[in-house]
């Protein structure tokens, strides 16, 4: 075998050694990796479950946000709708009182003009008597023999 450069000299030689440097391993540093290999693997474990529970958390937090928002929705829209009825009404009575102070402001404007009406039609019925009474008072005064004549034929003939 010497011809196939197999030595089985060293075959032996390279056994032993493997076997040894097993036993060596195996001894010394087989079983702080197997710790080192499980402590890791669980600690991979215990992360695995905290993920699993925090999206659980978030999952939940999620929905009760989504929740939340649409109360919030809901309360928004029932205030705005409240709001909107309430400015209705607010609008209504001061179109109401507008209308009331309107109208009490034109009867006292309607009362204040007859009153200036009929203070006009007084003066103007003073002053048309008083320039009729001075007309008449120049007439009978120009013409006042001839109106007494006048008048005493009329009264003659009515006797």
């Amino acid at each position: 075998m010497d011809a196939l450069g197999i030595n089985f000299v060293n075959i032996i030689i390279y056994i032993i050694l493997f076997i040894l440097l097993y036993l060596i391993f195996n001894r010394f540093f087989l079983k702080n990796f197997l710790k080192t290999i499980d402590k890791r693997q669980n600690e991979i474990k215990e992360g695995l479950e905290m993920k699993l529970k925090v999206d659980e958390e978030r999952n939940t937090i999620s929905r009760y946000k989504d929740l939340l928002l649409e109360q919030i929705k809901k309360d928004g829209r029932k205030k705005y709708d409240e709001m909107v009825i309430l400015a209705k009404e607010q609008g209504q009575e001061v179109i109401v009182k507008a209308e009331n102070q309107a109208n009490q402001i034109i009867e006292k404007a309607n009362s204040r003009l007859e009153e200036e009406r009929k203070k006009m039609s007084e003066d103007i019925d003073t002053q048309v008597e008083f320039k009729v009474k001075k007309v008449l008072d120049e007439v009978y005064s120009k013409y006042k023999v001839k109106i007494d004549e006048a008048v005493v034929s009329e009264v003659i003939k009515n006797l």
